[in-house]
This record gives structure tokens, C-alpha cells and sequence, in this order.
């Protein structure tokens, strides 16, 4: 799946947050002459990866939690978690 970040054109960090097997969230961060294009090109690039029935929305605001190790973790998954 990072491959399909990696081709993006002014992206400069991004996070998948999965809520369900059939549901992504993906904030990310991108240069400030990004465009509309560079999101359809990232849309298409995950399409091609997790599959034509796959929904996600993307937005343009950022906020990734970092690891006890100080690493940006590319995918958070909610799945199988207890809500408080």
C-alpha cells in the first residue's frame, strides 16, 4: 500500500485509519500547490490496491499518532476494538 502513496505528486504525509473491513479514512498533509488531481491519482492508486469496493474519504487536514518508538505508523486499524 505505501507504493500507492509514494507516486503522488506534492503528498507529503498521509495515514489510512480503518474503521471497518469496508470503510477507510485517509487524512493527509500535501504541499500547498497540491491539487485536485494529486487526490484523484491517490484515490485511483489504493483503488487498484484494496480493491473496486472499497469506500474512503480523504481530507486534507493531519493528525498522526506517533509509536512509543517516535515512528509515523502508516495504517491504524480500529477493527476488533472496544469502544469506550
Amino acid at each position: 500500500m505505501s507504493l500507492a502513496f509514494q507516486r503522488v505528486a506534492n503528498l507529503r504525509r498521509a495515514q489510512v485509519h480503518q474503521d471497518s473491513p469496508e470503510s477507510l479514512r485517509i487524512p493527509i498533509e500535501t504541499a500547498a500547490d497540491s491539487g485536485p488531481d494529486d487526490l484523484a491519482f491517490l484515490e485511483r492508486e489504493l483503488r487498484k490496491r484494496l480493491g473496486i469496493s472499497s469506500r474512503s474519504s480523504s481530507s486534507r487536514s493531519i493528525s498522526c499518532p506517533w509509536t512509543r518508538g517516535g515512528k509515523e505508523r502508516l495504517v491504524v486499524s480500529s477493527i476488533g476494538q472496544a469502544s469506550a
